[in-house]
This record gives structure tokens, sequence and C-alpha cells, in this order.
């Protein structure tokens, strides 16, 4: 395989992926890359890389953000749900000492709260 194979080869991919960018001959071949029109192609090519870029990282942000806020929500929500169970712990613990309660419900007179 010599350098004209592989102008010629490299010729007929860019004839497949980008025919605009080539000129063919009478004879149907391609017969020249027009490196001219490359530029342009490029340039556009980088233009929409660079707003799909800009896309992502706008919504990244924004997913960045709606997480940090469910995080904030969450661990509000643990926080109230651990002082409501602390409160039911207390609350079972200071009536499982109740005579009354405790002849009612058996169950509350062992303690099975671990502390």
């Amino acid at each position: 395989m010599g350098p004209i194979y592989a102008i010629e080869r490299s010729r007929f991919t860019v004839s497949k992926s980008y025919p605009e960018l080539v000129a063919y001959g009478d004879d149907g071949k391609v017969e020249t890359v027009r490196y001219s029109m490359l530029t342009p192609m490029l340039l556009n090519e980088l233009q929409k890389q660079t707003a799909e870029s800009a896309r992502l990282a706008a919504q990244r942000e924004r997913l960045s953000a709606e997480m940090a806020q469910a995080n904030a929500s969450y661990e509000l929500k643990l926080s109230q749900m651990q002082k409501r169970l602390a409160a039911l712990e207390q609350a079972m613990h200071t009536e499982s000492r109740n005579p009354k309660l405790a002849d009612a419900y058996p169950a509350l007179a062992t303690d099975h709260i671990s502390r």
C-alpha cells in the first residue's frame, strides 16, 4: 500500500461521509477534495458542539440545584421524623412505668426500648 492508495482511500471516505466536499471527474470518480469548503463546515460543527456543551452545562446546573433542594427537604423530613420517634419512645418509656397502663397493657411493662 503506497501513498497513492492512502489518498484514494481518504477521498473515497470523504466522498461517502461528506459528498459536498468532493469534486468528481468526468468519469464519475472522486477527483479531489475541496478543502476550501472544509473550514466553514468544521466551524459550523464546532458551533454546534459549543451550543450543545452550553446546553448540557445549564442542564447539569439545574439538576444539581434540584438535587440540593431535594437533599435539603429529605434532611429536614428525616430530622422531624427522628424528633417524633424520640418523643414517642420517651412517651412509651414513661408510660411503661405507669402501673395502670402496665396492668392494661402487659407488653408495655417490659422495656423494649434500647437506649
